[in-house]
């Protein structure tokens, strides 16, 4: 394989073929949904009750949280309200855990590193999330500042200038286990892993936010370095143990200080890094658990499209969003942590209600980046994902076709994209200044199912959308432009989970469409755009027999 296109291609499903996929569950090899390092240090984190107490709005900056200082506590509180356990289920003889950061099937392909300095009750280093057992598995021991001090020449070059300091930020870095999607969703999974990164990327910038903090992503990281600071790459940790691929940086600044520039950031604290395992100074423990006793069928185009993706080390240039209408509030009473935790993804919609017009227009505009506003200054790039809603039973609305341009200045080229058959008119219910058009009116409930290979869902809701992203000049750009595509799809995704909740419904996000036929019905031609993911928000069909559990229990055993 030579082309990112070529893999997007070949895992289309369409109505006489799905994408290649195993076609069985093989149960009795599930992925272990998670990963741990035999013979690392482990710090368990405490579990006492610290939620932040800041409204929901907190989260999209319509109100300033107090930042709290980085220490074991706060990394504690900080761990669980992005990548912790949510609940746990039972049904019968089974029991499944639920986190706080959605994924395709629930089957998490992502993993999480804490780089940092040394704060109280925690040394600097490398650690790996243990969200089982909400514990910090320490994978690189060293003591730079030591190392400093022995290598005057290091401090006189600059490295040590806010290297690892013991205030002001941290480092997440993400993986993905490619195999635990690979195991249900065949060649498709490697979408998947990446709509996950996504999803995890702005779960972090809320809790950030709701810490008083601030994230934002790393762009310019290259996936070799990634790889090489996280330990990825030590071929000896991961003996006989599925591999993980190098995902995204994000850096999180612990004063409220929005990052400068988190590339040089990443790089000055890559090279000390490289330093200290260059000279022996650092010491990677733990080897990692195998998460399949046996793989059944293998995917190799996965690990091709993984290798055509490979990011190299960028310096790239962003403008900042243009000013937008401000946001409003939400009118949720909630705090921002009751509702990161009692996030769920539904799975039958009662295809009856409606929503209020204020409601829907507040739901899109939260996902239109403003300058310096979370949640989207967590990713530096322009808009490039773009929804196209059916919308089925919204107060006001027409049912039909509409589109939400998150990119300024986007409409014309959408529109010689999608011909020239449809109104692109303005709603006289939507927001002012909200890009929302109206494309079609139509009963589109049998159409949107349809398309999301048949889920009722997708129609039962009370609207559903399709996200179409620019496509072919950001793959002309770099091929890992289509990671950072589904990052951004997936992101949105995650701000449309947790929108639909504060507003009182819920969400699904839905990963088996007909690609093409999405692209047909939405009069798409030549591949300037893509659909990366779709999504559902209805008023849910809640399953009695499920019992639910609290994720972190008294006494009970974080190793089972």
């Amino acid at each position: 394989m030579k082309d990112i296109r070529e893999y997007h291609e070949r895992t289309k499903h369409r109505l006489q073929k799905y994408a290649q996929g195993p076609g069985y569950l093989d149960w009795a090899n599930q992925p272990n949904p998670f990963r741990t390092y035999e013979g690392a240090e482990r710090i368990q984190l405490p579990l006492e009750d610290d939620d932040p107490q800041g409204p929901y709005d907190t989260l999209f900056g319509l109100q300033k949280a107090p930042a709290r200082p980085w220490n074991l506590q706060n990394a504690s509180t900080f761990l669980r309200l992005s990548l912790g356990l949510a609940a746990w289920k039972e049904y019968g003889a089974s029991r499944w855990a639920l986190r706080i950061n959605p994924s395709s099937g629930n089957l998490h392909s992502e993993e999480a590193y804490i780089i940092t300095g040394a704060v109280p009750g925690l040394a600097e280093g490398v650690y790996h999330y243990h969200s089982r057992a909400h514990a910090l598995e320490r994978r690189l021991h060293y003591d730079s500042q030591q190392y400093i001090q022995d290598h005057p020449e290091v401090a006189e070059a600059g490295v040590s200038k806010n290297i690892m300091p013991s205030q002001g930020y941290f480092w997440v870095g993400l993986s993905s286990i490619h195999w635990r999607e690979e195991w249900k969703y065949g060649e498709r999974a490697y979408r998947y892993c990446q709509l996950d990164i996504g999803h995890a990327l702005l779960c972090l910038r809320f809790a950030a936010e709701a810490m008083g903090w601030r994230a934002r992503l790393a762009p310019g990281a290259s996936d070799g370095m990634i790889s090489r600071i996280l330990g990825l790459g030590n071929e000896e940790d991961y003996d006989g143990a599925e591999t993980e691929s190098p995902g995204a940086m994000v850096l999180v600044t612990t004063d409220g200080a929005a990052p400068e520039n988190a590339d040089e950031m990443f790089y000055t604290t890559a090279k000390i890094l490289t330093l200290l395992q260059d000279a022996n100074i650092a010491r990677w423990s733990g080897k990692a658990n195998v998460i399949s006793a046996r793989h059944g069928a293998h995917w190799p185009v996965i690990e091709e499209a993984d290798q055509v993706a490979f990011k190299p080390s960028t310096d790239e240039e962003f403008a900042a969003p243009p000013p937008a209408a401000p946001l409003g509030p939400s009118g949720c009473a909630h705090t921002a942590a009751h509702i990161i935790k009692t996030r769920r993804s539904g799975q039958a919609y009662d295809g009856a209600s409606s929503m209020s017009a204020d409601k829907f227009n507040r739901i899109l505009s939260a996902l239109i980046p403003r300058p310096g506003m979370p949640p989207w200054d967590a990713i530096p790039w322009r808009a490039t994902v773009h929804p196209v809603l059916f919308v089925h039973r919204v107060d006001g609305f027409a049912p039909g076709m509409y589109i939400l341009v998150r990119g300024p200045g986007e409409e014309e080229e959408l529109k010689a994209a999608m011909g020239e058959k449809y109104r692109w008119s303005r709603p006289p219910a939507a927001r002012e200044g909200l890009p929302l058009y109206l494309l079609k009116e139509m009963d589109a409930r049998g159409t949107a199912a349809m398309i999301s290979c048949g889920q009722d869902m997708a129609g039962d809701g009370v609207f559903s959308l399709g996200m179409l992203a620019r496509f072919e000049d950001r793959l002309a750009t770099g091929q890992w432009w289509y990671r950072r595509l589904h990052w951004e799809a997936g992101a949105v995704g995650q701000a449309l989970y947790m929108e639909a909740e504060a507003a009182g419904f819920r969400g699904t996000g839905i990963g088996c469409y007909y690609d093409d036929i999405f692209h047909s019905t939405v009069g798409l031609k030549g591949e300037a755009y893509a659909c990366l993911y779709h999504f559902t928000i209805g008023v849910p069909v809640e399953d009695e027999r499920l019992i639910t559990l609290p994720p972190y229990g008294p006494g009970e055993d974080r190793d089972e």
